[in-house]
């Protein structure tokens, strides 16, 4: 799937927009047309939003990587170079970055409509219907349906670590079913993407380039986490974290000793439930995996019985995958089944691990072959896109835009 860009840190509030945002503008009104597709001011407002957001991330996570704080960043003294990436040798302004994206972004749109209808290609309904639940579920709660379902059933309210998308769109002038559509478009890309470059796709990605970038890039581990974190979620004191340590400790030597995985693993996960009867210290990070894949076991057509993780098992990822993890150095040089003690420090947690071979069983390439292939071939499909919109007429309509602008984009 194409990696649709979330909006982070949105103060969760009902905002109504105010009439003086909008004057007296319609929503509707015809803001571009490109070739002979036309796209709404509220359209435009919905793709300019993202852009941008798309940009203060970039900024952000630049700053942060700096050593600075991301409080209070000047977002428009950043610059970025001709690879969409922050760079101080950058020679696009924030502004323009902004503005070029989201142009990039509508004629990709009407390429795919375009490449759709050559290559007769049909959408099915259900990957439409597919498009509009995500979109219903991003806009009310802030998440996609399967981490709702998630969070849900470890009997989490979502509420209180996402904000509705709707409570940044609708101050942008951007209402539920202008969202719905742009999802819409978005799922349409992924679905051209996948019908080129997926399995059995006109230029499908060999399964060795695949398999390389895999055993390059990711590598899993079975993983007992012991909690660093009292109740409230903060840091133990080095007294208490010591304690924490021995523990880990004791675990790695029963683990060398040739002590089964499965067995230390649930072991420890009783004597946490023993302990939690008496002490509600328990934190999620002691009662599960950070980065689990776990699921309910299936059989295949033959009757065996299909290979599914455990429930111990972590997924990490290098910086190029979407399972980046601080660790993923520390795991990727440890030789196969080798255990080893790791400290998470954003997890707050001691991590005792072995390193497992992803390669020995195909369910990893299956479920990480369509990230890959995204990263492997995205490049190539957008140029594709851009030399199909080349020469395309585009027509814009100045007082339907003049509401929508960089400078006029509400975060706070």
């Amino acid at each position: 799937m194409r990696k649709i860009s979330r909006i982070a840190a949105l103060v969760l509030a009902i905002v109504l927009i105010a009439s003086v945002a909008i004057g007296c503008h319609k929503k509707d009104e015809i803001a571009y047309k490109i070739g002979d597709y036309e796209f709404t001011s509220a359209m435009y407002s919905c793709v300019l939003s993202v852009s941008a957001s798309d940009a203060r991330s970039a900024i952000s996570e630049f700053v942060s990587n700096e050593g600075k704080s991301t409080k209070d960043i000047k977002y428009d003294e950043y610059k970025f170079n001709d690879k969409g990436e922050v760079s101080k040798d950058g020679t696009v302004s924030y502004k323009d970055y902004i503005l070029n994206k989201t142009m990039t972004t509508l004629k990709q749109y009407v390429a795919v409509e375009e490449l759709l209808s050559e290559k007769k290609l049909t959408v099915d309904a259900d990957y439409i219907e597919q498009a509009k639940v995500q979109a219903s579920y991003y806009w009310y709660v802030g998440c996609d349906y399967s981490t709702y379902e998630y969070y849900a059933a470890n009997g989490v309210d979502p509420s209180g670590y996402f904000s509705p998308y709707a409570t940044f769109f609708e101050k942008n002038g951007v209402g539920f079913s202008t969202y719905e559509k742009y999802m819409v478009n978005e799922y349409k890309y992924n679905f051209l993407f996948d019908k080129i470059y997926g399995e059995k796709g006109e230029k499908e990605v060999p399964k060795t380039e695949l398999t390389e970038y895999l055993n390059k890039h990711y590598a899993i581990a079975d993983s007992i986490d012991l909690s660093t974190a009292d109740s409230e979620g903060k840091a133990l004191s080095d007294e208490k974290k010591k304690e924490v340590k021995e523990k880990a400790d004791k675990l790695l030597e029963e683990l060398k000793k040739g002590e089964k995985f499965d067995k230390v693993y649930n072991d420890y996960q009783e004597s946490l439930k023993t302990t939690s009867s008496s002490s509600s210290t328990t934190t999620s990070s002691e009662t599960s995996s950070a980065s689990s894949t776990a699921t309910s076991s299936a059989a295949t057509s033959s009757g065996e019985k299909e290979y599914t993780p455990e429930a111990y098992v972590n997924v990490f990822g290098d910086k190029e995958t979407t399972y980046e993890n601080d660790l993923f150095d520390e795991v990727y040089k440890l030789k196969l089944d080798e255990f080893a003690i790791l400290e998470d420090k954003d997890a707050l947690c001691y991590k005792v691990v072995a390193r497992r071979d992803i390669l020995k069983e195909e369910y990893w390439l299956k479920n990480f072959r369509s990230s890959i292939t995204f990263t492997l071939r995205q490049d190539e499909f957008d140029k594709t896109l851009a030399d199909k919109t080349t020469d395309v007429s585009v027509t814009a309509d100045e007082f339907a835009l003049k509401p929508f602008t960089v400078e006029k984009i509400k975060f706070d």
